[in-house]
This record gives structure tokens, sequence and C-alpha cells, in this order.
């Protein structure tokens, strides 16, 4: 169905695509312990124990922002890794939280690298 070029092209994109993944992972982490800092950080601002609790749950929830999931990690394939990530992003950046529990590798699944971003591109696209 899909040529051999075709589908190198598309592989070099979604491993070009996985390395920014990776990047953005390491920055958001970074970024994340930053945030933890500052709530720990807050008692020093707060007198009492109540109004403290309600800052930290009002920074606490603000913290969603930072969460992208890393246990996409486990699919071992780079491709799919990498797209699902962009589309979670994607999802993130329009208001939509997705939430996925993965289990499994797919290195083995037997079904494509093309088809499955397209199927789980379609899925997402729809969720979104």
């Amino acid at each position: 169905m899909y040529g051999i070029n075709a589908e190198e092209k598309i592989r070099k994109e979604y491993l070009d695509a996985f390395d920014k993944v990776i990047d953005q992972m390491k920055i958001r982490q970074h970024k994340f312990q930053n945030q933890r800092d500052a709530i720990y950080s807050l008692h020093r601002i707060y007198d009492d124990y109540n109004t403290l609790v309600e800052a930290q749950r009002r920074y606490l929830g603000k913290l969603a922002d930072y969460e992208l999931p890393t246990d996409v990690l486990i699919l071992e394939n780079l491709i799919v890794i990498a797209h699902l990530y962009e589309k979670i992003k994607e999802a993130q950046e329009t208001g939509v939280r997705i939430r996925l529990r993965l289990s499994c590798s797919l290195v083995e699944c037997g079904i494509h690298d093309i088809h499955l971003v397209e199927i789980f591109g379609t899925f997402l696209d729809n969720a979104i």
C-alpha cells in the first residue's frame, strides 16, 4: 500500500519529532520542579494553615499544564510515541485534557507504524 520511500520519509519525520519530544519532556520536568519548589515555599507567605492549604490547592490545579504523559514510552515504538505525544500536546493547547493508561509495548503488535499513526491520530482527532 505504501512505498518504501514513503515509509522511510514518515519514519524520519517521526524520529525527528521523537527527539523533540524527549527535549520537551526534559524542559517540562525542569519547569515542573521549579513549580514544586514554589509550592513548598508558600508556607513562608501564609500565616494560617487553612489559607496555606487553599493557596496550595489553587496552585496545584494550575500544574496540569505541565503534565505530559511519560507513560507513552512503554509503547516502545518511537514513531507512535512521537505522534501520541504531539497529539496530546495539541489537545492541551486547545484546553482538552487527555488521560491515557498504557500498559504494553507495541513492538510486536503486527500493525504497520503508518497504520498505527493513522488509527491513533483519527481516534485522538475525534476525541479533541
